[in-house]
């Protein structure tokens, strides 16, 4: 019932884009789509996109109001990720008594918080070179208890859900840092062209008006919605394996290699 949000948020995120270039603001069909989405999520009980999309009501509520434009940017945001994060994942503020009594029930999403738990102690056995690739459920497997060897007989539990913590396990810190050194190669030439033409469109603006935030929009549109999903894959990683599938993996890299066809050629004098 919850998978139906990776839909859901899609159409959101475009359609509001959408509005945005179009009227320069954000047209009531886009709040139309926020309600019947918010129902659907409502009539099948899926809290994920329920939470999904209020929060994304929020930052858009946020975002264009006046008082809230320099509140509300990518550092703040990334700033109250980290925190939650922090909070959820790595204190667990929701199985505190107190809170737990709250919820009403103890919080492990669905089983993630063990998963993690297994792969903290399994790095800290390999860490510089890890125990191999897809060996993070045979070396787990023999340090739990009979009361828990369930746990790794359901299709899922192959995976920490967490892509971070499971590549450092098996690979250890030095085929983490390779492969974080090649997706900051393959986003360094985006970065580098979106600065360049967000600082340029002040001494040459353009002959249509672009919407705000000029920032963001004055990026060619395929390339700028190629690094959005590939951001957006990379937070759901926080919580879930994408990058465990060939296909995703695939996907990810072609498509990040393939963004830098989109960006105007910079000359260097």
């Amino acid at each position: 019932k919850n998978y139906h949000i990776v839909y859901i948020m899609a159409l959101l995120i475009f359609s509001a884009v959408h509005s945005l270039c179009q009227y320069g603001k954000i047209s009531i069909r886009v709040w139309i789509f926020i309600a019947m989405s918010m129902l659907s999520s409502i009539l099948v009980a899926a809290r994920t996109p329920m939470a999904a999309i209020l929060l994304f009501a929020a930052s858009i509520v946020c975002t264009r109001a006046r008082n809230f434009t320099k509140l509300f940017n990518s550092l703040t945001y990334l700033a109250a990720y980290a925190v939650a994060f922090l909070l959820i994942v790595v204190i667990r503020v929701e199985n505190i008594p107190v809170i737990g009594k709250l919820i009403g029930r103890e919080v492990t999403y669905n089983n993630r918080t063990f998963f993690w738990d297994k792969a903290m102690t399994q790095f800290k056995d390999y860490p510089i070179f890890g125990c191999g690739g897809w060996g993070y459920k045979h070396f787990a497997l023999s340090k739990i208890g009979k009361e828990h060897v369930l746990f790794f007989k359901s299709p899922g539990a192959v995976n920490v859900h967490n892509d971070y913590l499971q590549f450092m396990v098996e690979h250890g810190v030095v085929g983490f840092a390779i492969l974080v050194s090649i997706v900051y190669f393959l986003f360094k030439p985006l970065v580098s062209a979106w600065r360049h033409l967000a600082s340029s469109i002040r001494f040459k603006p353009p002959k249509r008006p672009l919407p705000r935030p000029t920032a963001v929009f004055v990026f060619p549109a395929p390339a700028l919605f190629i690094m959005l999903s590939a951001l957006a894959t990379l937070v759901h990683a926080f919580a879930d394996c994408p990058f465990r599938s060939p296909a995703i993996l695939t996907l990810f890299f072609v498509s990040l290699a393939a963004a830098d066809g989109f960006l105007p050629r910079i000359k260097r004098h």
